[in-house]
């Protein structure tokens, strides 16, 4: 994971998007001042602590005014959403 948002305000989750990177994607969604798209098209891996951030991220976007959007989701990322009983639609503000 490179901690990065483009300038767009996409970031990409790596192909394992798992307990080592999730600490770096918390920083990474808290030091952002914009709109994020995350991009889950490579993930063949989810593990809990991830959601964990993106549920906090998700309502750390929507009380400081911004989007969080999960767009370009792998099978893999809504089997494991699947799996661990978490709707797609909890991960996301509902704004574009």
């Amino acid at each position: 994971m490179t901690g990065m948002i483009d300038e767009t305000g996409v970031l990409r989750l790596p192909e394992r998007a798992e307990i080592s990177i999730a600490a770096e994607l918390r920083e990474t969604i808290l030091a952002a001042r914009c709109d994020i798209s995350i991009d889950a098209e490579d993930v063949n891996v989810l593990t809990t602590p991830v959601v964990q951030v993106l549920m906090a991220a998700r309502n750390h976007q929507r009380d400081a005014g911004h989007a969080f959007t999960i767009d370009r989701t792998s099978p893999s990322f809504r089997s494991c959403l699947k799996k661990l009983g978490v709707d797609q639609a909890r991960l996301t503000t509902g704004d574009t």
